[in-house]
């Protein structure tokens, strides 16, 4: 369903009696921003039980509420849930002719004036009897969809009670004039081709809605809902640094310096969990980081372009376990991105219950002008049985390294990860073209320089070097930085007045599908609630069609 949209809020005095009676039956979370009150948070015993009704349509005992739909049909409240239609932020959605309305503590404690169905304001009452009998304050039936539910008194109090926490201000981060945003530099890694872009958009964006406050205030009323809705973007760069143990700490410092209303972008050459975890407690959105591994697990509020390296591994499982199975093999550098792609590879096999992989591991990093790997032994890969794979989960310079030492002539088939190579397939070693499979969930090379003609000609008439010429790594962070500024920017477009909620915004990306044809580095994006990895197949490359367009390799592409 697609999020719906409403007119501007009105103040209710029952809001006002609603709102006071929250703010004395529970505790207060941080501040939120000057615009943003503070979110209120109710004890968990009277909270939970509306959240766990509107959310999972079960009481608190875990049993399913019971409801009646379309006159006769009976329902259980896990299959017709309220979440499912009006939304986690209760904004409403819409499908077909079918529109669930907002059904926020503003709209709902306000009259309707207009349209087909105008009612007075609802009372605690009058939501009552809606919910369970279908009837609104005027006397009309709901629409057949609706669900009556059977709810005793206390469930329905309890419920309730958590719709008039839903969307009843605006998240921190936001004020009339500004909307703040930070992007996070995690750990040790050249953020410039991310922040060039980041400063570039939010320049151009900024100078040019610059006159929107103006129209706001002078423009025709039917175009109100739109001009009023406008805030300049204001951009925070977070630079965390030290050991990664400490990058919440610093995450708070500096939120309650500055609070934001969401993550744009981001980059790291390493870990994420920390800038995830801390997103979920704070229900901070975190747009589209630059990120190779994501950490295992759901997320409800960081959207990631896909899995990155635990997607390659499970393609990679995936083959392994079609027709023969061979002894797989894997080498890499323990600590590094490609060491950690081992173990989600370790994780994959299990899951499908096949064999562990034997790990080889190269020593600690060295100069690779010494010419060698160390001490590795690459006696079991050069004797490995027919049939037998081999991954190879390592930067174009082991690559190259483990082919000078000989690895080509084992009678093993060889996979490498594209990811490693930032995506840029030209990386591949000499040695190793023709010979090895490569797992690549990216846009092949053809389709790849195509969709990103158009972003790479906007960076350049702006003076930022872009193309072949900067390097894969470099390429692939503009492209991805660049699209998320487009998703984010065309997200807000669906925002009326000062309807600046975190959730109702992700809601909006989740219905965005039109927007997937722009990204560049990734092919096949879907959207959708709940989905927080948009590309979500991988190619498994065979070494004769590295330079074949998307049609003529549509078979390799899997979703794992």
């Amino acid at each position: 369903m697609i999020p719906s949209t409403h007119s501007k809020f009105v103040r209710h005095p029952l809001l006002v009696v609603l709102t006071f009676f929250l703010g004395h039956a529970c505790s207060v979370s941080p501040p939120g921003g000057v615009a943003a009150a503070s979110a209120v948070v109710m004890p968990l015993t009277k909270l939970a039980r509306g959240e766990r009704l509107y959310r999972d349509g079960l009481r608190a005992d875990g049993t399913p509420i019971a409801a009646i739909v379309a006159g006769d049909i009976r329902v259980q409240g896990t299959q017709f849930t309220c979440v499912s239609c009006h939304q986690k932020s209760g904004m409403g959605s819409s499908e077909s002719w079918l529109v669930a309305p907002p059904i926020t503590p503003q709209m709902l404690f306000a009259p309707l004036t207009q349209g087909p169905h105008r009612r007075p304001a609802y009372t605690h009452e009058t939501l009552g009897r809606a919910i369970v009998e279908g009837i609104d304050p005027a006397g009309q039936e709901l629409e057949a969809p609706m669900p009556r539910y059977d709810l005793s008194a206390d469930d329905l109090d309890d419920l309730l009670l958590y719709l008039a926490t839903l969307s009843a201000e605006a998240s921190p981060g936001v004020t009339p004039e500004e909307i703040h945003f930070a992007t996070v530099v995690a750990g040790e890694v050249d953020a410039t081709p991310m922040l060039e872009v980041l400063d570039l958009f939010v320049d151009e964006k900024n100078r040019n809605t610059r006159n929107e406050t103006g129209r706001a205030r002078r423009g025709p009323f039917h175009r109100s809902n739109v001009n009023e809705s406008y805030r300049r973007w204001v951009l925070h760069t977070w630079k965390l640094g030290g050991s990664p143990d400490t990058w919440t700490e610093q995450l708070e410092e500096f939120y309650e310096r500055q609070p934001v209303f969401a993550l744009l972008s981001g980059i790291t050459a390493g870990q994420w969990d920390s800038v995830q975890s801390f997103c979920e407690e704070r229900k901070l959105p975190c747009l589209l980081p630059n990120v190779d591994l994501p950490p295992e697990g759901v997320s409800e509020y960081t959207l990631y372009y896909s899995r990155g390296l635990r997607l390659e591994a499970a393609r990679i499982a995936e083959a392994a376990g079609e027709g023969a199975r061979p002894k797989i093999f894997q080498v890499f550098r323990k600590g590094t991105p490609g060491g950690m792609a081992a173990q989600a590879l370790q994780t994959e096999l299990a899951r499908r219950e096949l064999p562990p992989a034997v790990g080889i591991e190269i020593p600690a990093r060295r100069p690779t002008s010494h010419g060698d790997l160390g001490d590795i032994d690459l006696g079991p890969l050069m004797e490995a049985p027919e049939p037998s794979l081999v991954v190879l989960w390592g930067s174009p310079a082991d690559l190259t390294l483990l082919a000078n030492q000989g690895i080509r002539e084992t009678g093993a088939g060889i996979i490498v990860s594209s990811t490693l190579l930032d995506g840029s397939l030209s990386d591949l070693p000499p040695a190793l073209v023709g010979r090895a499979r490569i797992a690549h969930p990216f846009r092949v090379p053809v389709d790849y320089a195509r969709a990103a003609r158009r972003v790479e000609l906007w960076l350049q008439h702006r003076g930022i070097e872009t193309g072949t010429d900067v390097g894969a790594a470099h390429r692939r962070v503009q492209l991805q930085t660049h699209f998320a500024c487009m998703l984010v920017g065309d997200a807000f477009m669906h925002i009326k007045y000062d309807d600046y909620f975190r959730d109702y915004v992700l809601e909006c990306i989740d219905h965005m599908s039109v927007i997937a044809n722009f990204c560049a580095s990734h092919p096949s994006l879907s959207f959708g609630p709940g989905q927080r990895f948009l590309s979500k197949g991988c190619y498994l490359l065979e070494p004769d069609e590295l330079a074949a367009g998307p049609k003529s390799v549509g078979e390799r592409w899997r979703v794992p």
